[in-house]
């Protein structure tokens, strides 16, 4: 836990710097990518001790930037007097996404359980780890792809993208 703990502290000028000058979206694409980059690194390498401290590390960093982010990115597209209720809905449905990925990795786990000799539990069948780690990269590239297409959209549905209708008095002219 010490690298992911080390990375999440982590922070520079240049991310405080992006998320004030409005770029606060595509640092949290940048985030869900380092996360479901750490992840890729555990699911193909999760045999050594130092495997884990690697990946823990990167997907720190990538938390850490997409914690930031996340709060930013609402609060910014709140009107002040509502920020605070912005963060808290923020927050409200970052507990919504650990829930459901843990509901998820653990049912993976558990789905085969393989006894430890002489001790009376049971863990995940190693073939799983791997597996779970995949589960929780596609779950980060799903972010991603949401922020994608909910930015799509918006562009969109601005008035100046949105093909002008007539005027009624024009068409009768």
């Amino acid at each position: 836990m010490a690298p992911f703990a080390v990375a999440f502290l982590v922070r520079g000028a240049v991310l405080d710097r992006a998320l004030l000058n409005g770029h606060a979206v595509s640092v949290f694409v940048l985030a869900a990518l380092i996360n479901a980059l750490g992840l890729t690194w555990l699911a193909v390498e999760h045999d050594q001790r130092w495997h884990y401290l690697v990946g823990a590390a990167v997907m720190g960093l990538g938390c850490r930037i997409g914690y930031t982010a996340g709060f930013t990115v609402v609060q910014m597209g709140a009107p002040e007097e509502k920020a605070g209720m912005a963060a808290g809905a923020a927050g409200t449905f970052m507990a919504v996404g650990f829930t459901l990925g843990t509901a998820l990795v653990s049912g993976d786990l558990s789905a085969s359980l393989v006894p430890v000799r002489g001790t009376g539990l049971e863990v995940a069948a190693g073939g799983l780890y791997g597996t779970g780690y995949w589960l929780s990269g596609v779950l980060a590239l799903l972010v991603v792809a949401t922020v994608l297409v909910s930015r799509a959209r918006s562009h969109t549905d601005r008035p100046s993208a949105r093909r002008r209708s007539p005027d009624p008095e024009e068409v009768q002219s």
